[in-house]
C-alpha cells in the first residue's frame, strides 16, 4: 500500500490533504477531489484507484497554484494544464528526478 500524501504546498501555501471515502458536491453530484482555499484543505475520494487519486490530488493543487498567483483559471483550463503536467512528469521521470537532486530535494 502506497502512503498517502498528507500534506502540499503551492508557492506559499500549505494545504492538509485529507481522504473521504465519498465525496460529493451540493448537489450530491460524485466528486474525485475538492480544494478549499480558504481552509487549506484538499480533499480526495478515496475510493478511487491510487492512480486516479493522484491525480485528482494534481489537479486540486493545480486549483491552488490558481489561487495562489491569482492567475483566475477556470475549470476547464485547470484541467487541461493539470493534465499536461500530470502526464509530463509521470513520462519524463527521470527528469524529474533531475530536478530534485539538483534542488537538494533527493
Amino acid at each position: 500500500m502506497q502512503n498517502k500524501i498528507k500534506k502540499i504546498r503551492t508557492g506559499s501555501n500549505f494545504y492538509k490533504v485529507e481522504y473521504v471515502k465519498e465525496l460529493k458536491d451540493e448537489q450530491g453530484t460524485s466528486l474525485l477531489g475538492r480544494l478549499y482555499p480558504d481552509n487549506q484543505l484538499i480533499i480526495i475520494n478515496e475510493s478511487l484507484p491510487i492512480f486516479t487519486q493522484n491525480r485528482a490530488l494534481h489537479h486540486e493543487a493545480t486549483h491552488g497554484i490558481s489561487y495562489e498567483y491569482n492567475f483566475g483559471w477556470r475549470e476547464a483550463k485547470v484541467n487541461m494544464i493539470s493534465k499536461a503536467f500530470h502526464a509530463f512528469i509521470i513520462d519524463n521521470a527521470e527528469f524529474i528526478r533531475q530536478i530534485l537532486k539538483y534542488g537538494g530535494k533527493v
